[in-house]
């Protein structure tokens, strides 16, 4: 019984699986490594697309992040103790009726509805006081977002104006001249306002409506924000900080403090009756991409462009100054877009980059099966002649791996499901299982008829499968097919999708394959002259390793192809990490445009010169963009801002920043040109630049116009596309008396303490300005879930791939063992030496290794030449341009040298392994073929 079991099927199965224990559990721990890899890889890639998505929304500012719509009038007030019970209906209504999945991202709609600005009054005003006017605003859920600092909340109120005054309705004919009778109206201030408008709490002043026509204000209370950040302030951008801005001319009381004051909403419908204030609503509708899938954004793209583009109602009324419909926008759609390319740009490049570790993983186990059917090789033969069909023999192996294969698959997938399980997809899964199937087709492969039969490899170094040249025709016709693709097509990555380009996909491992092909049809070149000059040479090691080396190297191709593969993908990983640190650096310093940048409120000349005074800064340049347009006349006529700087020292400051303009002229004065005529020199953006040219014809306002040089590439002088640089010099022709700039620009000294520099400048620019350095900006990209994931990512491929390279020289050491064995025990009756044994060993693996380390280097620092014409990597660096390929060799050298110590350490332990050859058990068997 127990006999018969042994000799059945199933135990023969048992046995084989007891003999081959090592090859099959370390065909099972890869096949459970590239399944966790695999499986998580898709989860991770949505994953971190989600997370890049919430991490750019998160650093955008909710003014720019939520949809914001502004009309002239005010909403339809319903009679009751709810006057703005219908508008709110009528917003939650436009909220619901969006499509999904863009309904999810909405919150409740927040509005607001301010007068214009209105002239305030006050006693005992000095020369050097500023004007405070403000906004009546009104605002229905403003008590759930502040908390009172003094003060008390305004109180309701039924009177704004005395009617009955005919003369001067609601208003003495001396406003200070103050009748106890006449009413008053609390208003409510942010703390800074009241700070800045020197407006303290119980404070009276008169408010001027139009002429005599006016009421009293009374500061009943201050307050502050719960939270500065919350959406509902893109509703009212000036309830925090006040406005800032100065009259046309010099003299007294030029600074003005704009205030916005809100009223208790309820006494709104009283002044609408008792006055005409002209008002302005602001309705934002806050905009969250939390919690949403990748799949969620991408699909809000075109839904949101299409809620933007088109009014919504609000009510169906014929009043006047009554609110009818709104029309929503945001950059919301322009940051959601520049995240999913982030996203898709990354999954590009590891796409890329994870097709190399694949192959060599697939080399790895087709080296694994080859190990196993080698031991099997006589019981399989013996199974043979005894009646077993071919058929048979391959099941019955594919069967046993399968059995190791499909469990070892299912863990890893099951590993990838717990380490990403908010991005569950079933690609996950399918992905597993195409790796469980992968071991058993190649096992099955391995086991052909022919690997059956024990048969001499090195009679004809040069005959080869018939097969051959066909497929490494295919394999290098699909490859430079590829590159043309590529190269035609250009940058294609979508800014819209995150997905897996097959081409991009394909490209990197072709390239790799046909240089590992073309390495294997040469290497024996120079090793057959190297074979021929040793031949009269004393030593046999030389002599005997290189003629093996050619007629048998170690395994064949997958070794050759697994190392080539290998070290070309570690070596393009360390280029692109360096391209993708120096692009994002360089992309960092020419948005910011200078060593720190200002971004302020209107700073006044005092700060101006305390700013260029700070220790640390050489030299400082303001930006002011007047807000007038002017018209430009180039190939057609344009309506575009004006940008006044002092163009020298601008220069000065932006000396060494990437893409800064080159300025060619004197843009202080005039330029004569041919015919006498004077022209002022002008820049124009590097949009507009790109688009027109200026000619003799053109002009800027009524001034002739010349180009003074090139406007380069950094988008650091405005926050707009289109615009005109001028000289300080020239303002006044363009009717600018007054310089109010709101950008600074500041080249340091060598050395200088930028964390001192900061402080100080924090403190003279006020605590809304903005204060950037290149370090700060490229930062911000860095930190993104997406830049920390491409990173850990491709270092994690590089180990990888490291690893499963040295894996496969042992496994060939071990394939070619068995002849290597009975060769070296011969030998070593004949007087081989031990050292020499393992210098023969060495040159089985030596010369392959060799020239597939130098064609691996060389290959991955062609490889970005190439596969990056397909990448646009600017929306990952944050760039205007593509970043340049940048070679680290820190980094390179710590990769190729860490590759090829792995190599000599996987050779050493195969020669370890060879050392403890039996001589008796050798010789006993019989010779090769």
């Amino acid at each position: 019984m127990n006999r018969r079991s042994r000799t059945s099927l199933p135990g023969v199965l048992a046995r084989q699986f007891r003999a081959d224990l090592g090859p099959l559990l370390a065909m099972a721990a890869i096949v459970l490594v590239v399944a966790t890899l695999v499986s998580a890889a898709p989860l991770a890639l949505r994953s971190l697309a989600s997370s890049e998505v919430a991490y750019q929304f998160e650093n955008l500012p909710a003014s720019r992040r939520d949809l914001i719509a502004r009309s002239p009038g005010t909403p339809a007030i319903t009679p009751g103790v709810a006057p703005f019970a219908q508008f709110d209906e009528a917003l939650a209504a436009i909220a619901a009726s969006a499509p999904s999945p863009l309904d999810k991202a909405f919150a409740t709609a927040e509005y607001t509805f301010a007068s214009d600005r209105l002239h305030v009054a006050r006693r005992n005003v000095e020369w050097n006081d500023p004007q405070t006017p403000i906004t009546i605003n009104v605002a229905p859920r403003l008590a759930d977002h502040i908390r009172m600092v003094d003060g008390t909340p305004p109180a309701p109120f039924e009177k704004v104006v005395d009617l009955d005054d005919n003369e001067y309705p609601g208003r003495p004919f001396d406003p200070f001249d103050r009748n106890p009778q006449d009413p008053q109206i609390d208003i409510a201030l942010s703390v800074d306002t009241a700070e800045e408008a020197g407006w303290a709490v119980g404070e009276e002043r008169w408010v001027a409506v139009s002429g005599n026509y006016g009421f009293y204000a009374r500061l009943s209370g201050t307050f502050e924000a719960v939270d500065p950040k919350d959406g509902f302030w893109a509703a009212s951008p000036s309830a925090l900080q006040p406005g800032i801005d100065y009259t046309p001319f010099g003299g007294t009381n030029t600074r003005i403090v704009v205030g916005a004051a809100f009223i208790d909403p309820g006494s709104w419908p009283a002044m609408a009756d008792q006055t005409s204030l002209s008002m302005l609503t602001t309705v934002a509708i806050p905009f969250s991409m939390a919690g949403l899938t990748v799949e969620e954004d991408e699909a809000i793209i075109p839904q949101l462009r299409g809620f933007t583009s088109n009014a919504q109602s609000v009510a169906n009324v014929a009043k006047p100054q009554v609110v009818t419909s709104l029309t929503f926008g945001s950059d919301a759609e322009t940051t959601l877009r520049t995240a999913i390319s982030r996203a898709a740009t990354a999954t590009a490049v590891l796409v890329m980059v994870a097709s190399g570790p694949i192959g060599v993983a697939i080399a790895t186990l087709w080296l694994l099966s080859r190990l196993i059917m080698l031991r099997r090789r006589d019981s399989l033969a013996l199974g043979s002649a005894r009646g077993a069909s071919d058929t048979q023999l391959r099941l019955s192996q594919a069967f046993q791996v399968l059995l190791l294969s499909a469990p070892a698959a299912a863990i890893g997938g099951a590993i990838g499901y717990l380490l990403f399980p908010s991005s569950a997809s079933p690609v996950a899964a399918w992905f597993a299982a195409a790796v469980a199937v992968v071991p058993p087709i190649l096992i099955m492969i391995a086991a052909s008829p022919r690997s059956l039969r024990a048969a001499r490899g090195d009679l004809d170094p040069r005959a080869r499968g018939r097969y051959r040249w066909v497929l490494e025709i295919i394999v290098l016709a699909l490859t430079a097919l590829a590159v043309f693709l590529l190269l035609q097509r250009g940058l294609a990555t979508s800014a819209e999708t995150v997905g897996v380009d097959p081409l991009l996909a394909a490209t990197p491992l072709l390239l790799s394959l046909s240089a590992g092909l073309i390495v294997l049809r040469l290497y024996p070149l120079p090793l057959l002259g190297f074979a021929r000059s040793v031949k009269r040479k004393k030593g046999i090691v030389a002599f005997l390793g290189a003629n093996r080396s050619i007629r048998d190297p170690a395994a064949g191709l997958a070794p050759v192809l697994a190392m080539v593969v290998g070290l070309a993908v570690a070596v393009f990983s360390g280029v692109l990490l360096g391209t993708v640190t120096g692009g994002v650096s360089t992309a960092a310093h020419s948005t910011i445009g200078a060593d720190l940048r200002i971004e302020s409120p209107i700073l006044d000349q005092k700060q101006l010169d305390d700013i260029a005074a700070v220790k640390g800064v050489e030299e400082s340049v303001s930006l002011y963009q007047y807000s007038r347009l002017q018209n430009l006349s180039v190939e057609e006529n344009l309506s575009v801002p004006v940008m006044v700087a002092d163009t020298a020292a601008l220069a000065r400051v932006q000396e060494g920043v990437p893409g800064a303009a080159h300025i060619d002229l004197d843009m202080t004065k005039p330029v004569t040109v041919d015919g006498g005529d004077d022209r002022i020199p002008v820049l124009l953006s590097p949009d507009l630049a790109a688009k027109y040219t200026i000619t003799e014809d053109s002009t800027f306002g009524k001034a002739d116009i010349v180009s003074a040089g090139d406007p380069g590439t950094s988008p650091s002088l405005s926050g707009v596309a289109d615009w005109v640089l001028i000289d300080t010099a020239q303002s006044d022709g363009f009717g600018i008396y007054t310089f109010l700039p709101r950008i600074t620009l500041l080249r340091l000294d060598p050395g200088a303490d930028i964390a001192a520099v900061k402080a100080e400048l924090s403190r003279i620019a006020g605590p809304d300005a903005t204060i950037q350095s290149p370090a700060d900006a490229a930062a911000l990209l860095n930190d993104s879930p997406v830049s920390g994931g491409l990173q850990l990512a491709l270092l994690a491929l590089i180990a990888i791939v490291a690893l499963l390279c040295a894996g496969t020289v042992v496994l060939a050491l071990m394939i070619s063992g068995p002849a290597r064995e009975r060769l070296l025990a011969l030998l070593r009756t004949l007087g081989l030496t031990r050292s020499q044994s393992r210098g023969i060993t060495g040159w089985e693996i030596g010369p392959t290794a060799l020239v597939a380390i130098v064609t691996g280097c060389i290959l991955g620092a062609a490889l970005p030449l190439i596969v990056l014409a397909g990448v646009d990597l600017r929306p990952f660096t944050g760039g205007v341009m593509q970043p340049i390929i940048t070679l680290n060799p820190v980094l390179l050298g710590i990769v190729v040298g860490g590759f090829a110590l792995l190599v000599v350490v996987a050779t050493a332990i195969a020669m370890a392994a060879a050392r403890r050859v039996s001589l008796a058990r050798s010789l006993r068997t019989s010779e090769e073929g």
